[in-house]
């Protein structure tokens, strides 16, 4: 693993150099992403073939994607404006599901979709109750104390809506069923709402099993997840879920970080 390891951190560093986005951003971003596809793939690869995978193609287009990433995220005024904010809605709001929407049209999304893209702050009470819990939910409005932030993530979706879209961070096709029905959300405050969303994402940074419902009242009972939280939320960069992002270090998972993960997802079943 310590070759591995020595060998990709080379591959890392020789592909850093950018116009758009820091060194130290893309190196450990890309750590961060090296270590993703390893946890997703943990079954399958061969590691001592795996730095195959890790090829001038894989880099060249992981890096681009960093550099969009990262504008977005620290740079936003340089970021893309989109002229249409309904092109594309569908894989960028409803993750192509045919339920979620016939959802968003009944509960004005058309009418509000200016105001959400075009927008920095929104008062609560200016959107349909159902429309802003849907947007807390999956992570596009960053709930405060009385105001509603129009989180970066929004952007990056509409911009690469192919993407961010049917199995992304933010509308992972089968997580993104959890804020549609009501009942998993309805105790939940706006605040509860959103670290809910977090913890959606933590999971689906570790290819967490699909084709289920998590609800909300499940990450109560904190042993079902504990062992996917923890590596998950390393996994999990800080922009996506905070308001304020930063450049944050990433080290490599360790070995029994992935085999505890392994064994966990042959053991269980539900969750």
């Amino acid at each position: 693993m310590e070759k591995l390891i020595e060998k990709l951190n080379g591959k890392i560093k020789s592909w850093t150099n950018s116009k758009l986005a820091p060194k130290e951003f893309l190196e450990e971003e890309l750590r961060r992403i090296i270590n993703q596809i390893i946890l997703k793939e943990i079954k399958w690869i061969n590691f001592e073939k795996v730095s195959a995978y890790f090829n001038d193609n894989f880099f060249r287009r992981y890096k681009e994607e960093l550099e969009i990433d990262f504008v977005n995220y620290f740079d936003p005024k340089n970021s893309e404006i989109i002229d249409n904010p309904l092109r594309n809605w569908k894989p960028t709001y409803a993750g192509c599901n045919g339920q979620i929407e016939w959802f968003l049209r009944e509960n004005g999304l058309e009418e509000n979709i200016e105001k959400l893209v075009r927008g920095a702050e929104i008062e609560p009470s200016e959107l349909p109750t159902r429309l802003k819990k849907y947007f807390i939910g999956i992570g596009y409005l960053y709930p405060t104390e009385d105001k509603l932030i129009v989180h970066p993530n929004l952007q990056l979706a509409q911009i690469i809506p192919y993407f961010y879209s049917m199995d992304s961070t933010f509308l992972t096709r089968d997580l993104i069923r959890c804020p549609y029905h009501e009942s998993n959300y309805s105790n939940l405050t706006d605040k509860e709402l959103w670290q809910y969303w977090t913890d959606l994402v933590a999971l689906s940074m570790i290819g967490l099993i699909p084709h289920t419902l998590y609800l909300a009242e499940d990450f109560k009972t904190k042993e079902n997840f504990d062992s996917f939280l923890e590596v998950g939320k390393k996994l999990t960069p800080n922009r996506y879920v905070k308001l304020e992002p930063k450049i944050e270090k990433f080290d490599w998972l360790l070995p029994e970080e992935f085999i505890k993960i392994e064994k966990y997802l042959e053991k269980i079943k539900r969750f």
